[in-house]
Parts: structure tokens; C-alpha cells; sequence
């Protein structure tokens, strides 16, 4: 054993933070890392060169020389995920490690895993570097030989979907058509082949190329599926497609119905089985991408059974969550830029529906006249023009009305004042960002699983309003400073160390709903020591905004437990729906502020002795801040 070695894991037993002065500093370190680089404690002597910023050449040199000299299989995989985690190494390191991984997917001499490793960091940095690397990555896939170790083949077979999704390089798929040909690598090979269809399928420009694509990646699918007794992945892939095909024919729409309850049965299996803790980053996409497709076809199946009604009860129930949507699927559904093969497919059948039914135009097109300015208006409006322009009918043949909102034009305000209100709502909503309407819509469509949101109306305006309210509220807080408003000197770090009280946020909070909330009916009540809350009514319906602050834990699931009671209690009478907006004074924010989609989460609460949920939406405003300037 190295004494270098033997010092550390010395240290390590005696429970020590180890320090480079322990190992006479980087020198040292360097002139043995070909020895360290071989024992399963390398790792450690990693970290130490990784905590801070590169300060020397001897640093510097001593990471790449981990990476150069390392070979055990474990150490590979733990040596990447340090490199990737530390964010701050320089270009010059990047650009001298990239060969390094290269390399050691190349050396035969090494175990299988530890190549996958150094294949997995490749594409890692090449995804976000430069074009000669993503080249360099591309080539070496390509020279990949068919009599390689199956288990290495199989990662690679892997490596090469994920980068065909990313560059297009049509010869990457010759490959994959070799590997599918060889035992152990098949299934894999297959599956990679079916998620390039599908990556064509994305982009195709018609309905031919699109339906062709998407046809060979269920062909692609099944046959993962059938190399392997388990591929939870590639049966998930094939029912969401399958569903898609059969929408987009002439079929019975009925046959839909089977088709859900399989991707439900394999949606189970596919999350309990993929995804381990220790995958690489890129895994996490396709994770979010096989929801995606899952979400789009149980959504097709819904607005099939709608298409099927001859009207429909309440517009909003269907036009938002299932018939605008599924109309973008690409943008609302599978996050893609622009409209391609999926709505090649999908558009067709929905136009040609609304164009013969009379009573489902009608009812979109006043779905879009009340619904100016609100998420997925535009797309609604597009929907409509396509339908009118290949209509026949002249009954249906009027436009829109581009400027008002049937609520406003019919009130008995004066022309100037309903003229100046709409052009104010506009202003407001269409500067909203895309974070902030793409976490409302998410909220809107969580929200719709509570009968209460569905069935009362004036309920669900007021949830709809207090949720926009809440969230430009946060918005807000997140982006002032306190130069820019002195009243939110509470959400920063006091110099005496003193913490703010929950009727501090509920004063804040107050006003800036009584200044938004023109004629609502609010009121503020501290019902008892530590409590707080805010009150919003419409119509004769009523809302509580449940305000705290926490000092131990902020995380989701802690909130839910510990203030849920409370929450919801005030749901026994009138619809249940609720909010808890809290103040997250559980650290200080040296490293600065979450993200604002990260803030803000729909829940369900079922009470004892209850069958019918209460849907909390919860909201964390963190407190304890820095100026941008004071962030470490």
C-alpha cells in the first residue's frame, strides 16, 4: 500500500476532514498519482484537488493524471461523476481530459465498465462543448468493432441514440443496425434504433414522412421488447406510439381505451425500474421524455372520447387541458420548438372534427373570445383559423374578435374604461414569462383532478386568480431588491441575525393582493399565536391563503406534514381549495435563491375518514438572501 494511501485511509477511520497539508500539497501528490490513481481510494485524493478553484499547474496536472493513469472499473465511474459535479475546472483541463476519456473507451485492456465510463464522460462534455469534440465522439462510435465486449457494445449502442438525437448523423444508425445483429447487445440496439425513428418522426414536414417514421420506431420497439423479457422502456415507447398511430387513422377511437390501461400497467414498471440513483445526467432526459409521450397519449385518449360528444358541459374542461394541447403536442407535450411529425398526425382528425361539429366550434370560439391573453390562447386561435379556412360552411365562416373579452365588452363600465382595463390585463399577461406560465399550466392541469375545481365554477375563478396572484407575488419578490423596495428588507439576512415573523410576510402579502385584487373581498386574521392567514372571496365562495414560516425544513414533503392540517382545515364547508404560502427561513442563501419552478407545487390532502381529496397548493418564498454581488 502507497503511504500516501495508507495516510489517508488513516484519516478517513479517524473521522478528519482530510487537508492537502496532510499530504505535503500538491507536489507530492503529483509525483505519486500514476500509483494513486490505481487504488480504489483515488477518489479522495480527487476530491481534495477539486474543492476549490485551480490554483496551480501542479493541480491541474494532477487531475489529468487521474484521469490518465486510472484503470479500475469502479474508480472510472466515481472519477467522472467528480469531474462532472465540479463546475468550476478551467477550458485547459476540459480540453486535455476529452482525449483521456476517449481513450480509455478504447483500451480493450480495460474491464468493460470502466469503458462505458470513459465513453459516458465523452458524451457528457461533448453535448455542451465544442464541435471537434462532439466530431471526435461521433468518429470513435463509428470505428466501434462488432467482436467488442457485448457489455461494453450495449453502452455504446446507448451512447449512439443519445448523440443521434442531438447531431443527426444519419451513419450512426449503420452502426446500430450491425450491433442489433449481436447477443446481449440487440434488445439495446434495437430500442436506440427506435428512439432515432422516433427523432425523425419529430421532425418530419408531412404526414407520410412523419407516419413512416413513427411506424418504423414501433417496429423497432416491439423488437427490444421481444430481445429481452424485461424492456419496461421499449413497451412503454411502443403503447404511447401505438396510440398515436391508431388516433391519427380511421379506426374505433373504443380500442384506445386497452391501449391506456397497458401504458398505465408498463408506466409502473418503467419508473420502478429505471433510472438508479447513480445514471449519468443524460438518463435523466429520457426519463422525462418517456413521460412526456406518456402524458400525450393518455391525453389523446381522452380528447378522442370528447370528439366523440356531440357537445361539451363545461368548454374549459376540455379546450385547455385536452384539445389545444394535444393540437401543439410537440411544444405542450414532448418540449420541442416547433410543430412537426406528431402534428402531422394529431391535426388532421381534430380540424376536420370541429369543422362538421357545429356546437364544439361554437364552443371553442367562445372558449378564445373570454380567454384573451391566458395560456394557450394563441394556440386556440390558431386551431380555430385552420378549421375556418377549411371549412365549407358559411355559418362558420366569421372571425374571431381580436381585441375584447366577452366579460368585459358586456359590462356597463364606459367604452374608455373597458378599453383601458383590457389593454392593462394584456400588457400584464403578456409580459409574463415563459417559467411563469409554463408552472400556472402545470398547476391548472394538476388542479383539475379536484371535483371541486371542475364543478364550481366561481370556485375555480377565484383558485385561478388567488394562483395567479400568488405566483406574480413570488415573481416579484424573487427578482426586487431591497433598493428597489425597502417593505421586502425582511426576505434578507439581517446583520443582528434577527428573523422575521409570520405577520411580516402576511402584511406583505396583503398588500400586494389588495392593490391586484380590484373589489375582491379580502381580509386579515391571526387566529392564534404563530398563525396567520389571508382571506379572498368571489361570488359566495371563499378562500384561504395559510401563511407560516419555517425554520428546520422547507423541503415539499416536510410542509405537506406539518402544515397540511392546518391548510385544509378551513375546507370543511366550502370548496376544497387552499393555499399555504410559507417563508423559507431554513438557511442562509449564501450560494443565492432557488429557481422559481422549483417553488411552487400542487398536492392532494385526503383526511381521515374522507374519500374526496383537498388540493393545497403550496408556495415557498425564500427568505435569508444576499445581494447578487455578496453570493459565494
Amino acid at each position: 500500500m502507497h503511504p500516501l494511501e495508507q495516510k489517508m485511509m488513516e484519516i478517513l477511520k479517524s473521522g478528519r476532514e482530510p487537508n492537502l497539508t496532510d499530504f505535503g500539497g500538491f507536489n507530492a501528490l503529483l509525483d505519486s498519482a500514476a500509483s494513486l490513481a490505481s487504488t480504489r481510494i483515488m477518489p479522495e485524493f480527487l476530491k481534495l484537488a477539486l474543492q476549490k478553484g485551480i490554483a496551480s499547474d501542479e493541480q491541474a496536472n494532477f487531475i489529468c493524471a487521474c484521469v490518465e493513469s486510472a484503470t479500475d472499473d469502479f474508480i472510472w465511474q466515481e472519477l467522472v461523476d467528480l469531474l462532472w459535479e465540479a463546475s468550476h475546472l478551467p477550458n485547459e483541463i476540459n480540453t486535455r481530459c476529452f482525449p483521456l476519456f476517449l481513450e480509455c473507451a478504447k483500451n480493450k485492456k480495460l474491464k468493460p465498465v470502466a469503458r462505458a465510463a470513459g465513453l459516458d464522460a465523452a458524451l457528457r462534455w461533448a453535448i455542451n462543448g465544442e464541435r471537434t469534440q462532439q466530431l471526435r465522439l461521433i468518429t470513435t462510435l463509428l470505428e466501434v468493432y462488432d467482436d467488442d465486449d457485448p457489455v461494453y457494445l450495449a453502452r455504446v449502442a446507448k451512447i449512439i441514440g443519445v448523440s443521434y438525437a442531438h447531431w443527426g448523423e444519419n451513419d450512426l444508425i449503420a452502426v446500430l443496425r450491425r450491433l442489433v445483429e449481436i447477443d446481449g447487445v440487440a434488445d439495446e440496439a434495437a430500442f436506440e434504433l427506435g428512439m432515432c425513428m422516433l427523432s425523425n418522426g419529430l421532425t418530419a414536414a408531412n404526414r407520410k414522412d412523419g407516419l413512416k417514421a413513427f411506424e418504423a420506431a414501433l417496429f423497432w420497439f416491439d423488437k427490444s421488447a421481444s430481445c429481452r423479457e424485461f424492456r419496461p422502456d421499449a413497451r412503454l415507447y411502443y403503447a404511447c406510439l401505438r396510440v398515436l398511430v391508431e388516433f391519427s387513422s380511421n379506426r374505433d377511437t373504443s380500442l384506445l381505451i386497452d391501449r391506456v390501461k397497458e401504458i398505465k400497467s408498463e408506466s409502473f414498471m418503467f419508473h420502478a425500474w429505471c433510472l438508479p440513483e447513480e445514471a449519468p445526467p443524460w438518463m435523466g432526459s429520457r426519463a422525462i421524455e418517456a413521460h412526456s409521450w406518456e402524458m400525450l397519449a393518455l391525453r389523446l385518449e381522452g380528447l378522442a372520447k370528447h370528439l366523440n360528444e356531440s357537445s361539451w358541459w363545461d368548454p374549459s374542461l376540455v379546450v385547455e387541458p385536452y384539445l389545444v394541447r394535444t393540437y401543439t403536442a410537440s411544444k405542450s407535450f414532448l418540449k420541442q420548438d416547433s410543430a412537426g411529425g406528431v402534428e402531422q398526425l394529431i391535426r388532421p382528425k381534430i380540424e376536420k372534427n370541429l369543422a362538421t361539429n357545429r356546437y364544439q366550434y361554437d364552443l371553442l370560439k367562445t372558449w378564445i373570445d373570454r380567454s384573451q391573453g391566458q395560456p394557450w390562447h394563441d394556440e386556440a386561435r390558431l386551431l380555430l383559423s385552420k378549421v375556418e379556412a377549411s371549412s365549407q360552411n358559411d355559418e362558420i365562416n366569421c372571425l374571431t374578435n381580436e381585441e375584447g373579452l366577452i366579460w368585459i365588452s358586456e359590462s356597463k363600465l364606459p367604452d374608455g374604461v373597458k378599453e383601458l382595463i383590457a389593454g392593462a390585463l394584456r400588457v400584464q399577461l403578456d409580459n409574463m414569462s415563459h417559467t411563469e406560465s409554463t408552472v400556472l399550466g402545470n398547476c391548472i392541469e394538476y388542479a383539475t383532478q379536484n371535483a371541486d375545481y371542475r364543478e364550481c365554477l366561481n370556485g375555480r375563478v377565484l383558485f385561478n386568480a388567488i394562483l395567479l396572484w400568488s405566483l406574480r407575488f413570488l415573481s416579484s419578490r424573487l427578482d426586487l431588491t431591497k433598493k428597489d423596495a425597502p417593505a421586502i428588507h425582511y426576505m434578507f439576512e439581517q446583520k443582528d441575525g434577527d428573523l422575521p415573523s409570520e405577520d411580516t410576510i402576511q402584511a406583505d402579502f396583503f398588500n400586494f393582493l389588495y392593490t391586484n385584487a380590484m373589489g375582491t373581498e379580502i381580509e386579515v386574521s391571526n387566529i392564534a399565536a404563530g398563525r396567520a392567514d389571508v382571506r379572498a372571496s368571489y361570488q359566495s365562495e371563499e378562500i384561504v391563503i395559510e401563511l407560516k414560516r419555517e425554520l428546520k425544513d422547507s423541503s415539499f414533503k416536510a410542509l405537506k406534514h406539518s402544515y397540511s392540517a392546518q391548510a385544509v382545515a378551513y375546507q370543511n364547508t366550502g370548496i376544497r381549495l387552499g393555499f399555504l404560502l410559507v417563508l423559507d427561513l431554513t438557511e442562509v442563501r449564501k450560494h443565492g435563491i432557488p429557481h422559481l419552478s422549483d417553488l411552487v407545487q400542487p398536492t392532494m390532502v385526503i383526511r381521515h375518514d374522507e374519500t374526496e381529496p383537498r388540493l393545497l397548493m403550496i408556495l415557498k418564498v425564500p427568505g435569508r438572501r444576499f445581494y447578487p454581488s455578496a453570493l459565494q
